[in-house]
């Protein structure tokens, strides 16, 4: 038995294929994906496609695809940017890099949300923090 998240995790039927050559490309709700394992610290879930064969990442094609921010970070760095936060004061408010934060932003298209997750505010500060920057 896979062992993953149903609440963290989007039902296989909003999911598509992302291969180009499958005739169901971009296609969801067509019951072609398949679970073949769960992997990573997230509980990411690598798919097969039915109708080509083809195996890939359900985080391929958004703005998490080969990356190893967890997606809990990601979504705080989302929101900050939504609230119009600047690319420094976001890296400096969720202890990222400020590359990390260019990068996340150049992956998202505008007014878009992360794929695989549901947008939440950002997580509190962190209480054990001295405040110093």
């Amino acid at each position: 038995m896979l062992k993953e998240d149903p609440i963290k995790r989007p039902d296989l039927a909003t999911l598509a294929c992302v291969n180009p050559e499958c005739r169901l490309f971009r296609r969801p709700g067509e019951a072609n994906l398949t679970v073949c394992k769960v992997y990573g610290h997230d509980h990411l879930r690598l798919l097969r496609c039915r109708t080509r064969g083809k195996e890939f990442s359900e985080n391929r094609g958004s703005a998490l695809f080969n990356t190893k921010l967890p997606e809990g970070t990601a979504e705080d760095v989302i929101n900050y940017l939504r609230e119009g936060c600047s690319v420094r004061a976001t890296a400096r408010l969720v202890q990222v890099a400020k590359e990390t934060v260019a990068r996340l932003l150049r992956a998202m298209p505008s007014g878009s949300t992360i794929s695989t997750c549901t947008a939440s505010p950002p997580r509190p500060w962190n209480s054990t923090s001295n405040g110093a920057l």
